[in-house]
């Protein structure tokens, strides 16, 4: 065992640590050079945000968590200093959530975002503060997307899209239907600060 950390196992680390690397590098080369903070990582707070990644890093090999983590430091590089930011909650945030659960609640957010923006050009508001029961069919229609874009059955859809709920990524609101309250399922706007956060670097 001890043999396989210093070999093979500490080979792996260096790896995902150089593979994160890149992907930071790739993300800053994205943004204007002149929004971005050059003596962010020498601050106590990028420092202790790169640190943070970089172990994270070296902990999974989901190449998709690795672009995440880049993006969010990248993201907070490119604020202005005066500026309020969340990386250091928004890294904590994705650190905690699983290869499956990030890559399920990307393509929900995805979902969402289409249908609520094409919902609001026909009806010129936000379906998400509607209180009736045609919230109720939204979540059924993403969930069956789901289900048979990711091939994980109907009930795992639903463990996960609960544990997403309890990062506060996802909001769950339960409306009166037919007699009985059922659960909808909507992004919620710390969701949606975050993604607008990472794209800084798209």
């Amino acid at each position: 065992m001890v043999e396989l950390f210093a070999g093979k196992g500490q080979q792996i680390v260096e790896e995902r640590r150089d593979e994160f690397i890149r992907l930071l590098s790739n993300r800053l080369e994205n943004v204007e050079q002149k929004t971005v903070r050059n003596d962010f990582f020498e601050t106590r707070e990028g420092f202790d945000l790169l640190i943070k990644a970089l172990d994270e890093a070296q902990k999974t090999r989901s190449k998709e968590k690795h672009d995440f983590y880049a993006r969010i430091l990248a993201g907070a590089a490119t604020l202005s200093e005066n500026g309020e930011t969340s990386a250091e909650e928004y890294l904590y945030l994705i650190s905690g959530m699983t290869p499956k659960e990030l890559k399920l609640a990307r393509r929900f957010y995805e979902l969402q975002t289409d249908y609520i923006s094409k919902y609001k050009d026909q009806e010129g508001e936000d379906p998400r503060q509607k209180y009736t029961g045609e919230e109720t069919e939204v979540w059924p229609m993403h969930r069956d997307i789901l289900v048979k874009e990711t091939g994980v059955d109907d009930s795992e859809v639903i463990q996960i899209v609960n544990r997403i709920a309890s990062t506060g990524l996802i909001d769950i609101r339960y409306t009166p239907f037919t007699g009985s309250v059922v659960p909808a399922y909507w992004i919620s706007p710390i969701f949606e600060r975050l993604i607008k956060f990472v794209e800084v670097t798209d």
